[in-house]
């Protein structure tokens, strides 16, 4: 009798367990449901108020996917975390923990971020985009005095190939070590001197690291596959220029505008060559006049008061360099030694000598080389003996 009486009360149990377990699966099932319905016609708050009923041992990343895909159409990136963080604690998915770390990042959790981002590298060490995004996000946390000690230990713990040694100078370039880029990227050039990506990568650090002349003999090497490109053929004008190779400067120029006319820089460019060759000042005018309808810089403009100078139309220039002035300060430039140069130039053709020195004076300080342009002025021996700068 007794043990007739214990099976009947274990099966009691089994049978309320299976009841209750039951229940609150279709419970689930239902909230899970309802939520689901509310979220696909885009109403996240109430799709939300079902979700948070599933109880959270039951909570499976489906359903969490779901409760951040609703906190995200509500722009609350704090409880996005937090979903994405619980996700995490869950599963080791590369993808999940990729999208927590860009989020920790938008919402400014650096630390956090970082940390994270270790661990992808640690689960996947050869993806650089993954040491790419630590460098940015050492960056935003300010982390300056790290981050050569980081890209050093990338470096050092890389295979040699020549795909590394471009993704690493990529690495340098990005936190602005130059010449660190440089020393790689010509590992790179030397390895495979056909690609002509890395050596167009060579040549834009060694601009960047007044590497002239270096940067001229490698973009020369491949302009002959990029004859339609207007910025490229510009950029050797620029270092033409830059070199005092004019005749070649305004042969690339020319080209570049022959590409593309509504190329700013190379018609400011080329009309300031022509201008400071005091030849065709009548195309220089027009060049500088379409710089400025292109594009209203400081320097496009100056080039334009230049033009009107050189023309003779003194208070227009003037006018004109007043106006560079202002760009020039809403830009956040210094004083520019040419422009002030410019001005004083204007003040002299105006007759008012007092203005222009204390111009012309002030150039001279920042810039030796203008003497020699102030010397083929024509009121040169009127301003002469008012040239303080020794």
């Amino acid at each position: 009798m007794k043990r007739v009486i214990f099976y009947i009360s274990l099966f009691l149990v089994i049978a309320l367990f299976i009841v209750f377990t039951v229940r609150k699966k279709t419970a689930n099932s239902f909230y899970k449901l309802s939520g689901e319905f509310f979220q696909n016609n885009n109403q996240p708050v109430k799709a939300l108020q079902w979700y948070e009923r599933v109880r959270n041992d039951n909570r499976n990343i489906d359903l969490l996917l779901n409760m951040a895909d609703c906190y995200s159409q509500l722009n609350d990136y704090t409880n996005l975390v937090k979903v994405y963080r619980n996700i995490c604690s869950t599963t080791d998915n590369e993808n999940f923990l990729e999208t927590l770390v860009w989020l920790e990042k938008e919402t400014g959790d650096f630390n956090s971020g970082i940390e994270d981002t270790r661990k992808l590298i640690s689960i996947n060490p050869n993806s650089w985009r993954y040491k790419q995004l630590l460098v940015i996000m050492m960056i935003d946390a300010d982390l300056t005095n790290q981050l050569k000690k980081t890209v050093t230990d990338f470096e050092n713990n890389m295979s040699k190939t020549a795909s590394n040694n471009f993704q690493i100078a990529q690495l340098w370039r990005q936190i602005n070590d130059v010449s660190n880029a440089i020393r790689k990227l010509e590992i790179c050039v030397k390895q495979n001197p056909s690609n002509d990506e890395w050596r167009l990568s060579l040549a834009d650090a060694q601009v960047e690291n007044k590497q002239l002349s270096r940067a001229l003999t490698n973009l020369l090497m491949v302009v002959d596959n990029y004859q339609d490109d207007d910025e490229l053929l510009g950029t050797i004008g620029f270092l033409y220029n830059s070199l005092e190779n004019d005749d070649k400067a305004i042969e690339y120029y020319r080209r570049s505008i022959r590409l593309n006319q509504q190329n700013y820089l190379a018609l400011n460019n080329l009309a300031y060559i022509l201008l400071l060759q005091n030849e065709n000042i009548d195309e220089a005018y027009e060049l500088a006049q379409s710089a400025v309808q292109i594009k209203q810089k400081s320097f496009t403009v100056d080039t334009l008061a230049y033009a009107y100078y050189k023309l003779g139309e003194y208070k227009t220039a003037l006018r004109y360099l007043k106006k560079a002035g202002k760009l020039l300060k809403q830009e956040g430039g210094n004083t520019d030694s040419e422009m002030e140069y410019h001005v004083g130039i204007v003040h002299a053709g105006l007759g008012e000598f007092d203005k222009a020195a204390i111009k012309i004076n002030s150039a001279l300080l920042k810039d030796r080389k203008l003497e020699e342009l102030l010397k083929k002025e024509p009121f040169y021996p009127e301003i002469k003996s008012r040239i303080t700068i020794k």
